[in-house]
């Protein structure tokens, strides 16, 4: 006998165990891994795998049978051999193989390599039987747990022959789940039951699978399984989602503010606080529900009704607590910030745009919003009539519904009234969005978003629309229209004042967007355009924004009396906005050289309030 080095470059074994196998398995101190010597000698038999769809049916019974799972550890090439049970017999890797009477078959396969040495496999099919079905009803498949909470378990199952499942034929085994092996917590039985989540280190590749196997009467059995993961993260606790209005808050009439919370992924009740507070800091209102169960994937709403007997700021809290008080989810102390009192939206006293809903527009050049970041348009109208779909901000190539990127601007109810409204192509497919309604004369600030999940309509700081929509949007190479969309012979052009056009290329908040309502915010990030058309003159709205994308005025490059009119806001009395603009501009052909010509422009206040305006007129030859 003579002996031999082996192994030479092991790395620091430390300790040794031998396998069932006969192999070496050893721990290395230099790499800190657990390692195996395998010998190797002479020929070794291959590993027979056999799989096959479907196991139990009734007759005639075609079976897809396949070897092709089978190996060999020296890579030698495999010969099969099938023997399906009933006499039949077959040499391919991958037979289909049709049983015709009813019985209980056993199907073996024998793989053998090209020394000899084989392996079988075998597998069972029962004819004239149908397998049972289960389901499991709960918890729901992505749920989330806490660590010590009782999670119940019920399952469902059904069989074509022996009908309902007796509770013994209801099998469940809870695996715990960790990011490199997995181990039984505990196997339980019947069709309801329970367990107790164990404590683990917070890791998110730690889970929980639940899974049932159900048994018919003949040994028939269906599979299903769920997988569980820790609440304790903070990407799964139940989160306040938003808070709105339901109207314009006004003195003394009833008002609804609505608060939608978002999944905790668990089926856990929730207890959901929200509360009102006056300018002073006192509790004017509060609605409390109890034990309410957000599901998997689902977003609720809940209400508080509040009827304003006096003017002046009011604050909204949002709690959200564990059942029975056990803890916190989350308390949001200024949900939402809200004004009884004028009904007008707040707005700069420098210039405004004139649209004269025929022919006035704005063109800028070809440039997209950064796909997969959302985006905001937002601006300032003041719409005189409403003609269809009128549109104060548009990408498109024309208004035909495979041509349009996105607009915002109005749906015409009457002549006098409107409502908001919003496209945008996601993954190719047009979606509209509409809501908040906006008179004649009325002027609003108004918001459209897209967050990549959402669509949103804002009107004066308000959530007034909103739809799930997820997807893609459009990058084409289209130009940028403000007061109309190219070639939009379906509709009428936008009719009425516009100023403070903005453009984001991310979703803005329901704070920013309020603040921006109120003119209180001046952030600079992730705005892209900004037309604030305070000029007072020219060809040209300037775009105030770092990209200096700056608009032409129709078509021409002189001062043409089609083109969209630069006028002065003003602010009326209280401070609240005054819309002006020109009506009307009047200038007869000299009849010769020399001869004096007068202009006569109007100017037309639709507002409320009265107020101190400049009027400049300026002629060019």
């Amino acid at each position: 006998m003579s002996v031999d080095d082996f192994a030479t470059d092991a790395g620091g074994p430390v300790d040794f165990e031998i396998d069932s196998d006969g192999n070496i398995n050893y721990v290395s101190i230099y790499s800190g891994e657990i390692r195996k010597i395998v010998y190797v000698g002479g020929n070794r038999a291959p590993i027979a795998a056999i799989e096959a769809t479907p196991t139990s049916g009734l007759a005639p019974l075609a079976v897809s049978f396949t070897g092709s799972g089978s190996s060999d550890p020296d890579n030698d090439l495999l010969s099969f051999l099938w023997d399906f049970g009933d006499g039949g017999t077959s040499t391919q890797m991958d037979p289909v193989y049709t049983y015709t009477a009813e019985g209980d078959y056993t199907v073996t396969l024998t793989v053998s390599d090209e020394s000899g040495a084989s392996d079988s496999s075998t597998e069972r099919v029962v004819v004239g039987n149908q397998a049972p079905t289960a389901s499991i009803i709960n918890p729901p498949d992505g749920s989330f747990y806490r660590v010590g909470q009782t999670i119940p378990l019920v399952g469902e199952a059904n069989d074509p022959e022996d009908g309902i499942i007796p509770e013994d034929g209801y099998v469940w085994t809870i695996i715990q789940h960790h990011n490199i092996h997995s181990h039984i917590l505990q196997t339980l039985s019947g069709s309801h039951s329970s367990f107790v989540a164990p404590d683990h280190a917070l890791d998110p590749e730690i889970y929980i699978e639940a899974r049932l196997i159900v048994t018919d009467s003949v040994g028939l059995t269906d599979t299903k399984s769920i997988n569980l993961h820790l609440a304790e993260l903070s990407s799964v606790a139940p989160y306040h989602v938003n808070t709105a209005l339901g109207a314009t808050p006004t003195l003394n009439a009833p008002l609804t503010v609505t608060t939608t919370i978002g999944n905790t992924g668990t089926a856990d009740p929730i207890l959901v606080d929200i509360e009102l507070f006056d300018g002073s800091g006192a509790q004017v209102a509060q609605s409390f529900y109890d034990s309410e169960i957000i599901i998997g994937g689902e977003l609720r709403d809940f209400t508080l009704n509040f009827t304003p007997t006096a003017e002046g700021t009011y604050r909204v809290a949002v709690g959200l607590i564990f059942e029975h008080w056990q803890g916190l989810y989350e308390w949001t102390n200024n949900a939402l910030t809200f004004t009884v009192g004028s009904g007008w939206s707040p707005a700069p006293p420098n210039g405004a745009l004139q649209f004269d809903g025929i022919d006035d527009y704005i063109e800028t050049n070809v440039w997209n919003i950064e796909e997969g970041l959302g985006f905001t348009l937002e601006a300032r109208s003041a719409p005189e009539s409403f003609n269809g779909d009128t549109f104060f901000l548009s990408k498109a190539a024309s208004s035909e519904e495979e041509d349009i990127d996105w607009g915002f601007g109005f749906r015409e109810a009457t002549e006098t009234e409107g409502t908001l409204l919003f496209l945008l192509s996601i993954d190719g497919a047009l979606t509209e969005l509409t809501g908040g309604s906006v008179a004649s004369g009325e002027f609003a600030h108004a918001s459209a978003v897209y967050d990549n999940a959402n669509m949103y309509i804002y009107k004066n700081g308000i959530e007034v629309a909103r739809i799930a929509k997820s997807g893609s949007i459009s990058t084409r190479p289209n130009k940028v229209w403000i007061g109309n969309m190219p070639q939009n012979v379906l509709s009428g052009a936008y009719h009425g004042l516009l100023d403070e056009v903005r453009v984001w290329n991310e979703p803005q908040s329901p704070e920013e967007i309020l603040a921006y309502q109120r003119e209180l915010a001046q952030k600079e990030f992730g705005l892209i355009k900004d037309w604030r058309f305070n000029e007072g003159f020219g060809q040209y709205a300037v775009d105030s924004s770092n990209s200096g994308h700056h608009g032409v005025l129709g078509v021409t490059e002189s001062p043409d009396s089609n083109d969209p009119v630069f006028v002065s806001g003003m602010y009326g009395s209280g401070g609240v906005f005054a819309p002006a603009y020109v009506s009307a501009v009047t200038t007869p052909n000299p009849s010769s050289p020399g001869t004096e010509v007068e202009t006569v422009v109007t100017v037309e206040n639709t507002g409320s309030g009265a107020g101190f305006m400049i009027v400049n007129v300026e002629m060019y030859d």
